[in-house]
């Protein structure tokens, strides 16, 4: 049987396994997280997630951040961002408090928000055996989380700062859609005329061309929806000009 030490470094190869494997087989995700996402906001130094097990096992979780590279592994990675413990071992239905220190600052921008991301691998006491149930395999399964870094100067997003999302017309198959803010944009849904774009995600101060095949007009309606702080969507309209 696959020990626990074995697996407690996230290795390359392990992850090109899982994301391999993950389209063919079914997982149990027995962690769940209380937060989507994490957010230092206005100069905070530390930020909490509650973790809980909702398997009938003990299971080990490995936790660390890394700076947008799903590859890295926790003895590579370096960010400003700890996570206290970054390995435990959770009984069956037990909740834990997890701890991010956020320890340094002076090499992010003060003008924008920064991300990094928090990984959270799971590791069950049977990880290698196949189940009974076919075509099922029991993995060690990774959930990653957006950490977002506020400096004081940005403060936090309002949802008017969602009607700041500009569309711009460059040809009658081009639209530039441009994020004038201070914030990463997350529109997981949007509608120009009767097409629909797949999730776009946009960095602070940042823009992308979106092409589409069918002609677009000056003053087309553009309907999209924006995720906040929470988790929460929130539609917006506009329009392209």
């Amino acid at each position: 049987m696959l020990s626990y030490k074995s697996l407690l470094v996230f290795n390359k190869r392990l992850v090109f396994i899982l994301l391999t494997l993950t389209a063919s087989f079914n997982g149990e995700c027995t962690v769940n997280v209380d937060k989507s996402r994490v957010i230092f906001s206005s100069g905070e130094l530390t930020a909490n997630i509650s973790l809980h097990n909702s398997h009938k096992e003990p299971i080990l979780v490995q936790l660390w951040t890394d700076a947008g590279d799903p590859l890295t592994t926790p003895d590579k990675v370096k960010t400003p961002v700890l996570v206290n413990p970054p390995v435990l071992k959770m009984q069956p239905n037990e909740v834990r408090n997890i701890r991010l220190l956020l320890v340094s600052t002076e090499d992010l921008p003060q003008n924008k928000e920064s991300i990094f991301w928090l990984n959270i691998l799971q590791i069950p006491p049977n990880t290698n055996q196949v189940s009974k149930e076919k075509n099922k395999l029991i993995l060690p399964l990774r959930i990653r989380l957006k950490v977002f870094v506020r400096p004081k100067s940005v403060g936090d997003i309002t949802s008017d700062d969602f009607d700041k999302i500009l569309f711009s017309k460059v040809n009658s198959n081009t639209v530039i859609i441009k994020n004038p803010t201070k914030w990463y944009i997350t529109i997981p849904s949007l509608r120009i005329a009767d097409i629909k774009s797949k999730p776009i995600w946009l960095g602070p101060f940042s823009h992308i061309s979106l092409h589409v095949k069918n002609e677009i007009n000056e003053k087309e309606s553009v309907t999209f929806d924006v995720i906040d702080d929470v988790g929460a969507i929130h539609r917006r309209v506009s329009v392209i000009n």
